[in-house]
């Protein structure tokens, strides 16, 4: 009786470890390389390729989670999945990471330079300062 009583309970804990380890995979296509995947609110995260493909696989599906994308020149952007979408083996989550373009009120450039000449000991020095209102 003891046989079978310590049989059943290895199975159970044996069912119980194997369902503990299913997961979903995310995967997608943003069409830019470099992009930051990440969990929030975990260490858990990913990058596209240089196609800008990725795969990032989540182990807990019992909670909804948000995924964050992130890549500099383009907007952050924030997913959602719930605990019923992360039932599934796998989720496309793919799109078109939008630009961002920044304003720039004033740009400055300055530039100073000494010329020696070789047949004396003096220097000249000369200095340009160009101050341009540009806006993108």
């Amino acid at each position: 009786m003891k046989k079978i009583y310590l049989i059943v309970l290895f199975a159970a804990l044996s069912f119980q470890s194997a369902v503990g380890q299913t997961k979903t995979t995310v995967f997608g296509n943003l069409g830019v390389e470099n992009v930051n995947i990440s969990i929030v609110n975990t260490p858990y995260g990913s990058s596209t390729d240089a196609k800008g493909h990725y795969e990032l696989p989540i182990f807990d599906r019992t909670n909804a989670i948000n995924l964050y994308y992130s890549c500099i020149g383009y907007q952050d952007t924030v997913i959602s999945l719930s605990p019923k979408q992360l039932q599934r083996d796998s989720i496309n989550v793919s799109f078109r990471m939008r630009k961002m373009s920044y304003d720039l009120q004033e740009v400055g450039v300055s530039a100073y330079s000494v010329f020696f000449d070789s047949g004396s000991n003096r220097g000249v020095m000369s200095r340009v300062n160009l101050m341009q209102n540009t806006i993108f």
